[in-house]
């Protein structure tokens, strides 16, 4: 029923049923291949979360060989619209230099935009370039309050990185 109301335009069927390929089948080139098709009509329609997940297909080579200029491309629409997905997959672009130059402080500029809004993924990583002083000036107790935001957002790692900190006493109490 999804696919049929996705052939009609309805956007939440076509990303259902996009997801439902993506995420939830085999995952073979015929899965992709309909996923990408589905997609391409989330596209059409200028939807920003086709668009995200068609830069996901670029960006890890879904149905398509990796292409991460062609992931930046699809992914300017869900940045304009302040996706936290979006700006979260940007900084990591920045940070790894995939389809753009490497640059950390691009890098930290996209990670603090998708923090404030709730992202534990960017959180965390936010508070990765803070406790090691790339993009950002190095700041213990900066890292420690985003690693502590991220955890509380579900962000698991960041529990990881909190113990780290008070293993090491850096901004708390060393405690073992």
């Amino acid at each position: 029923w999804y696919s049929k109301v996705a052939e009609q335009g309805d956007i939440e069927s076509i990303l259902w049923v996009a997801e439902y390929y993506l995420y939830y089948t085999e995952g073979t080139d015929e899965d992709y291949a309909n996923a990408v098709k589905y997609l391409e009509m989330g596209v059409e329609l200028k939807d920003a979360d086709a668009h995200y997940l068609m830069t996901l297909c670029y960006y890890f080579g879904y149905h398509f060989d990796i292409d991460y200029e062609k992931a930046v491309e699809y992914l300017q629409l869900p940045l304009e619209e302040e996706s936290d997905r979006a700006q979260t997959l940007m900084a990591f672009m920045y940070y790894d230099g995939n389809g753009v130059e490497q640059d950390y402080e691009q890098s930290a500029y996209y990670y603090k935009l998708a923090a404030e809004q709730g992202n534990p993924t960017a959180m965390n990583n936010y508070g990765d370039l803070f406790e090691t002083g790339l993009g950002v000036e190095q700041d213990y107790d900066e890292a420690f309050y985003w690693y502590s935001k991220a955890v509380v957002y579900g962000g698991g790692v960041a529990l990881y990185n909190m113990g780290h900190f008070y293993y090491e006493g850096w901004s708390v109490e060393q405690d073992y």
